[in-house]
């Protein structure tokens, strides 16, 4: 089994991805939605006011420490976790998938196909900003805003 994992900056994206994941027969067991307790309460909160119904995160974390210990006991690389850390604790969501190796690809290229963020993309930017890496001990939902990086992400990495 490996653990193979997309970065989003909008819940919207990770639910399509969920979608799209799940019509391929992934089991719902199998797929796993992450972000930040602050975050999940904003979404909820919104859609709960549009749809009268709530988002349905399988993990919501409080502490960048809980996070990196999660990712990296699923084999994530420890620099790559870091930036997975960081973007949740600036809002964004993580879909983490559960695949036997020989559906790799298959799970990457939705990933892709959704536009799944490259974790290599997003650390350079987040050093370009004077990014350090994330502090394990640092909560995830009182950290400082740099600066929101969502539109300046999107600008500055070009999507096929």
């Amino acid at each position: 089994m490996k653990t193979v994992i997309g970065l989003f900056d909008a819940y919207a994206q990770a639910q399509d991805t969920v979608t799209a994941l799940k019509m391929t027969g992934i089991a719902s067991d199998d797929i796993s939605v992450i972000t930040s307790q602050s975050e999940a309460e904003r979404l909820d909160q919104t859609r709960s006011a549009e749809a009268g119904e709530l988002t349905g995160f399988n993990y919501v974390f409080n502490s960048a420490k809980g996070l990196l210990s999660g990712l990296m006991g699923a084999d994530v690389v420890e620099d790559h976790a870091h930036v997975y850390a960081e973007s949740v604790k600036r809002g964004g969501v993580l879909v983490s998938v559960r695949i036997h190796d020989d559906r790799e690809g298959e799970v990457k290229r939705i990933l892709a196909r959704h536009d799944a963020i490259d974790a290599e993309d997003r650390r350079r930017l987040f050093l370009d900003e004077g990014w350090r890496g994330v502090e394990a001990a640092f909560p995830l939902d009182g950290a400082p805003v740099i600066r929101p990086d969502r539109s300046t992400y999107r600008a500055q990495v070009a999507r096929p």
